[in-house]
Formats: structure tokens, sequence, C-alpha cells
């Protein structure tokens, strides 16, 4: 066994060595002077102000982390019917889907895995935390309502808390809304209708979503109907500083098993959620802060015809401030979150989670800037309470205005979930006491580069977690977590680049090595290190853009896959590779009007999305919608 770990060992290390060879080689490209034109650069390079990342404005090339912003104009020209559809592409992201386009079952959650972590990501909508019951499921918001997608790589928990292991994802909606109604249509059952206008301050989004019947959608036989998504989306914006949304997502599926159709049982295991959000927000140039509300409602029906419920709620808020100095700035603040869950047996649990953080930025000259944080968070209300201390630094030398490395290197955590604390054994909650806050240690070193018709960006990694919370079985009396280990290093690599005025191309390689090790808490065995998600990457994205047409090309292949076996003691499986491909022909006859076409799995693949102890999930084979838009 240790001897295969070497080969693989040394294979991994082969390709990584390769992959910094290709992005060393960028240093040869002759620098500019440190005080270049930005007018010089494409639109690529016209460096947007990226929020996420430090909390205040910035510009990726001054960021010491590896960041990636997908806009609405990429979300457009990618034809994304949500927000799990416009991520998908992204380097180093894995999706493990279980339903229908990324449909969950239940608490069966769709995931987005990052770094080979499959609970690495914080999800935040609008800047605040979009999980409930310690999950989210992002193909319930809508694409068309996303004003742009920062997604923010490496570990994230000193300045937006637990939760952002191996990245953050912040999802921004759109303030100001556009004025259109749109309907489409497309095969297996394919439906789309939904409305946007804007009153003055007044904004709303009405959108209904749905898919009918497929077959087969995991090895064991499953039919499954759905999703059926209605989403509600309003904002008011008081004035420049000032704003209120409120955001209302539901999606209904149901499946029927092998044995269901055998009894003649045509519409069974149907799950109905419901999730809303209510924010408001304030800004200016240095104090900011928001108070927030969500809770997420499921209903589910049994094949049996059993009923019940499970209610999660999150109120809470959060408020920073920032101070200026010649050489350099503090920002100092705060979040209070209070957690209810209600369990399907209506037990109650409650706690209310504290933190405050700094963070200061200074600048020894125009090129040099080093960046420390740290934040302390704890737990209150349960039986079992947490606390955790996370910090982290960052250098970055900038060669010139449109050129920087950067060194990254911190500490992040996770807060066990409410759910995760309470176990479920032989019918009875029972506290689990052993379970600990999940800890990482992560380091990054990374390079970017603006050129005058693209960029480049590339990124080595490495990372470790400790006490991985991780869910380790359910039967019927039985669900219960535990604590493994993780760990993983690689490299990303990006370009984009204008090939001509109207064709413009984007790839994204990465290549590394997660592995999970499983430890029996009863009896502190450990096992071996096992290989875990996918090892490699390689996504492309191309676009053709003339007058009034509009063609999008994607691809993303994913290869080198191992199911998760965090959760057993068993060996290592290895899956076949995946290939994501998607379609998108879009044509404006007029000023205000657009007929568009999507197809997804354009190659009609079975590729496998996930792979659990018990089943193997598809990808959903090739759908397509065909739609118009009409602005007004």
């Amino acid at each position: 066994m240790k001897k295969k770990h070497r080969q693989i060992n040394k294979k991994v290390a082969a390709e990584i060595i390769c992959g910094l060879i290709i992005g060393g080689s960028l240093l040869h490209y002759p620098a500019t002077g440190f005080a270049e034109n930005n007018e010089e650069l494409s639109s690529f390079a016209l460096q947007e102000m990226i929020i996420t990342a430090s909390r205040y404005e910035k510009k990726d090339v001054e960021i010491g982390e590896s960041v990636e912003v997908i806009t609405a104009e990429d979300i457009e020209r990618l034809g994304a019917q949500s927000a799990l559809d416009a991520i998908k592409y992204s380097t180093n992201t894995e999706m493990a889907l279980y339903g229908n386009n990324g449909a969950s079952i239940g608490n069966m959650m769709s995931r987005v895995v990052t770094r080979g972590v499959s609970n690495g990501s914080l999800v935040l909508l609008n800047g605040t935390p979009y999980k409930l019951r310690g999950t989210y499921d992002i193909s319930d918001i809508p694409a068309e309502d996303i004003e742009r997608i920062e997604i923010v790589r490496g570990g994230g928990s000193v300045l937006y808390g637990s939760d952002a292991m191996t990245g953050v994802v912040n999802i921004i909606t759109k303030k100001k809304k556009s004025n259109y109604i749109e309907a489409a249509a497309g095969n297996r059952g394919g439906r789309k209708a939904a409305a946007s206008f804007q009153l003055g301050g007044f904004g709303a989004y009405i959108g209904y979503n749905k898919i009918g019947t497929l077959y087969n959608t995991n090895s064991t036989g499953w039919d499954w109907t759905g999703p059926k998504h209605k989403n509600i989306h309003l904002n008011y914006r008081i004035n420049d500083r000032l704003d209120i949304s409120y955001i209302r997502d539901n999606s209904k599926t149901w499946y029927v098993t092998p044995a269901d159709k055998a009894v003649g049982r045509s519409r069974t295991n149907t799950y109905d959620i419901t999730k809303s959000m209510a924010q408001v927000n304030y800004k200016d140039d240095r104090f900011k802060a928001s108070v927030y509300y969500s809770d997420r409602d499921r209903d589910n029906i049994t094949n049996v015809g059993a009923k019940n419920n499970e209610l999660s709620k999150m109120y809470g808020g959060n408020l920073q401030y920032l101070w200026n100095f010649s050489k350099g700035k503090l920002l100092a603040g705060g979040d209070v979150v209070h957690e209810y869950f209600r369990t399907q047996q209506r037990v109650e649990h409650e706690r209310t989670d504290y933190s405050v953080f700094a963070q200061y930025e200074h600048s020894f000259n125009p090129r040099d800037t080093f960046v420390i944080s740290g934040r302390e968070s704890w737990t209150s209300g349960t039986e079992k309470n947490y606390q955790n201390f996370s910090a982290q630094g960052q250098f970055i030398h900038k060669f010139n205005e449109n050129e920087s490395m950067y060194l990254n290197a911190g500490t992040s955590f996770k807060m066990p979930e409410l759910h995760a604390i309470y176990n479920t054994i032989s019918g009875k909650e029972v506290v689990a006491e052993g379970l600990r806050p999940q800890k990482g240690k992560h380091v990054e070193l990374g390079y970017k580069r603006d050129l005058k018709k693209g960029r480049i960006r590339t990124a080595l990694f490495w990372q470790n977690i400790k006490d991985n919370i991780t869910f380790s079985g359910r039967t019927l009396a039985t669900a219960t977590y535990t604590n493994n280990d993780l760990k993983n290093y690689g490299i990303e690599f990006n370009y984009d680049t204008d090939l001509t005025d109207n064709l413009r191309y984007s790839t994204g390689i990465s290549i590394s090595n997660p592995k999970t090790r499983f430890k029996n808490e009863n009896t502190g065995v450990q096992g071996d290190w096992m290989r875990a998600y996918s090892g490699f990457q390689w996504s492309h994205r191309l676009n053709y853009h003339r007058k009034k047409f509009d063609a999008n090309l994607n691809l993303n292949y994913l290869a080198n896959r191992y199911a998760d076996r965090s959760n057993t003691s068993t060996q290592e499986e290895k899956i076949k590779p995946y290939l994501l491909t998607n379609l998108n022909l879009r044509y404006k006859p007029e000023a205000n009007q657009e007929i568009y076409f999507t197809c997804e799995n354009l190659l009609g693949r079975e590729d496998i999305s996930f792979k659990s102890t018990g089943a193997e999930y598809y990808f959903a084979p090739r759908t397509f919608l065909i739609g118009y838009k009409l602005f007004f």
C-alpha cells in the first residue's frame, strides 16, 4: 500500500512541477513600467473592484488570494438557469449532484466541492450566509437575478467565519432589475416563464422554471420529476446607502423507485421546500451593517403516505468599520447569529454564534503590502458549545500596476451544526459529545498578470484539515456525524484572452491530490489515506459575438475521480471521468427582443455526478430550452 501511494505521489508531484514550469514561464513576459496605463488593457483586464476577498473594494491584482468573478454578462452567455449552473465551469470546482439539474433529495443537498472539500465552501447571498441546517441549495437561485458571483478560493474563515475552509462564494443579486417578460419551452417537459421590472427604487423578479420526468436517474432505477422552481425576488433601494430585499424560493421534486413502480405508485417521495430571506443593508465609504432573517421549511411525503416536516431559522446581523491611514487600513467588525432547528420528530434546538474580527493592511511602499487578520468565534445556548480563534497573513508584491505575486498562509474552521450535534440513535436524540470543530491550515502562492488581450492567474496551494466533520451513516434508527482528516495540494492555472474583436477564449486547469482518512472514534484506529473527488480538471469557454448574434460553447472535464469514502474504512474507489458540455445561442432581431437556445449535456453522455455507498447518481441527459425575451 505504501509503495502504491509513493507512486501516486510521484505522479502528482510530476504533474504539479509541470504546471509550475508553465506558470513560472509566464514571468518571462517583459514587465512594463509600474505606472502602466490601464487603457491599453483588454476588457478582460480592466480590473473590476472586488469586495468579498477583503470586505472592502480592491482590484484583483492587489488581492492575496485566488479570485474568480462571474458577471451577469458571463451568466447570460452561459445560458445558466440557476446559480449552480453559473459556477459549474469554474476552476477546481466539482459538482456532487443528486437530482435533475442539481436538485436536492430533501436534506441530501447537491454540493459544490472546492479544492477537494465537500463542506469547505461558505455560500453567501449578498454577503449574508445562505446556509440553513448547515447546507445550501443554490440551484434554487435564478440566474437571471444575479448581478455577479465572486468566488474566493482558499481559507476565508478569518473574515467570514465558520464554513469558509476552502473558499467563499458570494452571490450578489441585482439591485436594479431589467424590464422584460420571458417564456421558454424545451424537451423532457422543460418550461420557463419570468417577468422582471424596475419602478423607481422598487424592483421585482418573478419566475417559474421546471423540468419533467427523467427516467433511471441513478443506478438503482429511480424516476425523478422536477424540480419545479417558483421564485419571487423583491428589493427597494431607499437611497445610495440603504436598501431592503426579500427573496422567496420554492422547489418541489418527487421520485419513484422500482419498488414503488412494482406496486403501481406513480408519484411518491415528494419534497416541497421553501426558503425565504429578508435583508436590510447599509453601507457608506467606511461603515457597513446588515440585519437579516432566513428560514427553510421542508415538507416530505414518503412512499407510504407518511408526512413529516423540518424547519430551520436563522437571524442575525453584522457590522464593520474601516479606518484609512497614510500607509494602511484597519478593518474591525463583528457578527451575531441565532440558529433554530426543529427536527421532523418535532424536537427543537437553538444556539447563538458570536464572533469579532479585525484586519490590518500596511503598504511598505507602492509595491509591497502586508495584511494580517484574526477572528475569535464562540457559541452558546446548547449542551455542547465551542470556541475557536483563526488567523491569516498575506504578502503581496506588485511588479507593476498589472502584475503581482502573493503569499497567503492561515487557519480556518467550521463549527459543528445543530443537526450534527444531536444525533438520532434508535429513534432518540443523543448529544455528540465527542464532535469537535473542524480546523484547517492553508498556504497559497500565486501569480497574477493582466495583458493587453487577456489575463493570467496561477496558484499553488496546500491545505490540511483536521477533524473534518463527516456524515458517518444513516439507517432507520441511526444518523450520526464524526470527525475525520483531509489533506490536499495542487496547482490552478487560468488564462483568458480576446483572440479577435469577436472571439473570446478562457481555459482553466487544476491538478491536485485530495485525500481523506477515516477515524474510528470508538477504537481510535485510523485508516489509510484514500483519494477522494477529482485530481484533474480542464475547462474551456469559447464565445463568439458579432452584431446581433452571440454563440457560446463550454466544456468542463474532470478525471482522476474517486468516490468519497471518508465515512467508512473501505478502500478507495475510482470513478470514470465526466465531461460537462453546454451550448448557448442568442439572437437579437431588434434592440428590445431576444431569441435564445441553450442545451445542457450537448454530447448526451451518461456521466456520474456523485457516487454514494449505495448508488451512482447521473447528470441529466441532453436537455434544451428555446426561449423569447421582450424588453420594455
